[in-house]
C-alpha cells in the first residue's frame, strides 16, 4: 500500500503492543514507520495534519479528567491537526475536541 503524499506513524509505549502492529502492517503490505513513545512526548512536524488514536480508557471512560487532559496536551502539540478518536464504547463528550 502506497502513501500518496503523506506519512504514517504509529506510536505506543509498549514495546510488544508496537511488535505486534509492525507485523499487522507487514502483513497489509502498510507503509507505516513506528516508534516507541509516551502520549504527551509527541510533537508536531506538520503544520497539518490527522491523528486517529484508541486512548487506553476502555471501560474506565469515567476518567474524563484524563481524557480532558489528555486531549488539551493534544491539542497544545498538534496545532491545527484534526483527531479522530475510536472506541470499544460511545464517546458522548466529543465537545472537548
Amino acid at each position: 500500500m502506497r502513501n500518496e503524499g503523506y506519512e504514517i506513524i504509529g506510536s505506543d509505549i509498549d514495546e510488544k503492543a508496537l511488535e505486534i502492529a509492525k507485523i499487522n502492517a507487514k502483513s497489509a503490505g502498510a507503509d507505516i514507520k513506528f516508534m516507541r513513545s509516551s502520549f504527551d512526548e509527541l510533537k508536531a512536524t506538520e503544520p497539518t495534519g490527522v491523528i486517529i488514536t484508541n486512548p487506553p480508557y476502555g471501560a474506565r471512560l469515567k476518567e474524563s479528567r484524563k481524557i480532558h487532559k489528555d486531549l488539551r496536551i493534544l491539542r497544545k502539540n498538534f496545532p491545527g491537526w484534526k483527531y479522530h478518536l475510536t472506541s470499544s464504547r460511545s464517546l458522548k463528550e466529543t465537545r472537548f475536541l
